[in-house]
């Protein structure tokens, strides 16, 4: 610490002892800010410890400069906020400001969400006291990290794993609102089953805007559901949300290597039966053993524009099919895409040739089982005999 720090430090704390203000202590003669009285103390955590119970306490009360310098307050004077503390030992009838004070318009929307009430959860613990990130910086990728870990300080099961997209590039707030979080599972949940399109919407327009016009939106739309919870169990199908195909916390970039094979598995939990006769195709038992380049679910109906094969906008629609196979199949044709790809062997309606070389190979594999298991089964008995007779008719021939 250089003579000039130590000097002031002394003037200060003889100032202090006599309980003469500190407001502006030093700064006629430095021409430094009227807040630096309060740094003098506030700014050297050995002073601090001396004056409190424990090194903890005295890190509580430590306010670095150089973090108040960068924070949003930066510009404000600490009386702004901590009133009546121009004396030391300061008076018992002093007040310090509450967030709210300047930021009336959080106070509404704080009241309804569910972190009101909640002591764990104020406005310093989530951004800070004396380091608090100004606003511009809550965009940057430094921002999103610093809120994000102020989340996750609490919610540590939520924290996102860095296969997650998401993951250190978007903020928890965008999805669940800064301060107006509602619980996930409520209707007023900006994650709420109706609201996720214009949630994920905000990022992700183009998708948003396609799946506005599909059959899952209006399934969800006509359903009305609005809780996840109801989403969950129950009998039935459920219809789907943007969470119901792509996780939450742990989604998957399209990019990744899984993400088709864990589509498909998505899309199998609505579409049972059409999940089976796909995985009895060829593009299924590929994908089934980790191929990254067969078809799946999406290649052939779409993600975010999906509609009823009936539909003329479809993928697989009559007057689209053969250009839908076309992507991968260059020379598809009206006689190419009369394959069925969704083969059910016991639908008679949907495919009769199918459905009867169905029932006569397996008439004929359980005949042929049933001719050969007596043939076989009749040998082994013929030759049992045979053995026996064969024993019998030896020894009489030697007594003879």
């Amino acid at each position: 610490m250089s003579r000039g720090v130590v000097t002031t430090v002394l003037r200060a704390g003889v100032a202090l002892a006599l309980g003469a203000p500190v407001w502006g202590l030093g700064a006629q003669d430095s021409g430094t800010s009227p807040d630096q009285g309060c740094l003098l103390c506030h700014g050297e955590l050995e002073f601090l410890r001396r004056q409190t119970v424990s090194l903890a306490q005295a890190r509580t009360l430590l306010v670095p400069q150089a973090a108040l310098a960068a924070s949003a307050h930066g510009d404000l004077s600490c009386a702004r906020c901590h009133e009546g503390f121009g004396q030391f030992p300061h008076p018992a009838a002093v007040t310090t400001e509450t967030c709210v004070s300047c930021h009336d318009e959080v106070r509404e929307v704080w009241a309804e969400s569910v972190h009101a009430g909640d002591e764990e959860a104020t406005c310093s613990d989530c951004h800070g006291v004396h380091d608090v990130v100004p606003a511009n910086t809550l965009t940057t990728v430094v921002g999103v990290q610093v809120m994000n870990l102020a989340c996750t300080t609490c919610h540590g099961t939520s924290a996102l794993p860095p296969s997650d997209p998401h993951a250190a590039e978007v903020s928890c707030a965008s999805c669940h609102t800064a301060h107006a979080t509602r619980a996930a599972d409520g209707p007023g949940s900006a994650v709420a089953p109706l609201a996720q399109i214009e949630t994920c919407g905000a990022c992700h327009s183009e998708e948003a805007d396609s799946a506005r016009t599909d059959v899952h939106y209006a399934a969800l739309a006509s359903d009305g559901r609005a809780s996840l919870a109801l989403l969950r169990g129950g009998e039935g199908p459920r219809p789907p949300t943007c969470t119901s195909c792509h996780g939450s916390h742990g989604m998957l970039a399209p990019s990744h290597a899984r993400f088709d094979q864990d589509m498909v598995d998505q899309c199998a939990v609505c579409h049972t039966d059409h999940a089976d006769a796909y995985f009895g195709t060829y593009h299924g038992k590929a994908t089934a053993v980790g191929s990254e380049i067969v078809a799946t679910c999406d290649h052939c109906h779409g993600s975010h524009r999906i509609f009823p094969t009936s539909d003329d906008r479809s993928w697989v629609s009559e007057s689209h099919l053969v250009d839908t196979c076309g992507k991968c199949h260059e020379h598809a044709s009206a006689s190419f895409v009369a394959y069925d790809s969704h083969p059910n062997p016991l639908d008679r309606e949907r495919n009769p040739p199918l459905f009867f070389s169905f029932v006569f190979m397996n008439v004929l594999l359980f005949g042929v089982l049933v001719v050969f298991g007596l043939h076989t089964g009749l040998w082994w008995v013929r030759l049992l005999l045979d053995d026996r007779r064969g024993a019998g008719g030896g020894t009489g021939g030697d007594h003879g």
